[in-house]
């Protein structure tokens, strides 16, 4: 059975996964292999396109760990290819209002809950194999609606779009968060992280996952602390930092 981003939180424990940036299939092989619980399809920032994400959601199926896509923008067409191919849920980066979540979840659902496009012939459905109308109750039940929250505008909004129905989850970017605030780059500066905290804190009282984006085992460490519920690293960062790790230990021992 494919494991959902959802089914993750069936339990009190921390929720672990990481933005795949490198389009490559073997770190997610890998990353389920070492207990990742989760992995976000990168469509925002990452260079490679749409046309991946179909094979690098099969390998997630194949090797057990729940994936979300982040779609570039909010549109009809990037969520529904996001959701059609088979990914449990949706990322949506830059939410700044209470509209935008609620397009967000309209998109995401099958009428009555929301107005996507209700085709079952999907891989999501195993191409029309099952049962239909279960088809779109299941989906409805199970997919998740996460929204990014990285801007003024959606620290203005926050209390509202948590109250937005069928939003499953939130999410902060410190990257942008920090230069929307006028301070960019300084992800650790006080107003940066003062904003998340309120944020984690107004999650948890409301029944909302909050998720957090962390660089390194320290930042990790500090945020689940503080009351999210899941954090997410990036490929490439631990990739890199890996690098120069071994590069370092074998420098010195090469001396």
């Amino acid at each position: 059975m494919k494991k959902t981003f959802k089914s993750l939180f069936a339990s009190d424990r921390k929720v672990i996964g990481y933005f795949l940036s490198s389009n490559c299939a073997e770190i997610i092989e890998v990353s389920a292999a070492a207990g990742f619980d989760f992995v976000i399809i990168d469509n925002e920032h990452a260079c490679w396109g749409i046309a991946p994400n179909i094979d690098l959601v099969r390998a997630a199926d194949a090797a057990g760990i729940a994936t979300l896509i982040r779609v570039p923008e909010l549109t009809e067409t990037y969520v529904k290819w996001a959701l059609d191919l088979g990914a449990s849920g949706v990322m949506v980066p830059g939410v700044g209002s209470v509209e935008e979540a609620e397009r967000a979840v309209k998109l995401s659902r099958f009428a009555p809950q929301g107005e996507r496009g209700a085709c079952p012939y999907t891989r999501n459905n195993d191409f029309g194999v099952n049962d239909t109308v279960e088809y779109f109750a299941k989906t409805n039940r199970e997919l998740s609606v996460v929204a990014l929250i990285e801007g003024v505008k959606g620290i203005a909004a926050y209390d509202d779009i948590l109250k937005v129905e069928g939003l499953d989850a939130v999410f902060f970017g410190p990257m942008d968060l920090s230069a929307s605030l006028g301070i960019p780059g300084e992800v650790t500066h006080p107003r940066v992280e003062a904003a998340i905290r309120e944020m984690i804190e107004k999650a948890n009282v409301c029944g909302k996952k909050a998720g957090m984006f962390v660089a390194d085992k320290g930042q990790a460490k500090k945020w689940l602390a503080a009351g999210a519920d899941y954090i997410t690293y990036n490929d490439l960062i631990m990739f890199t930092e890996a690098c120069k790790e071994s590069l370092a230990a074998a420098r010195e021992a090469g001396k």
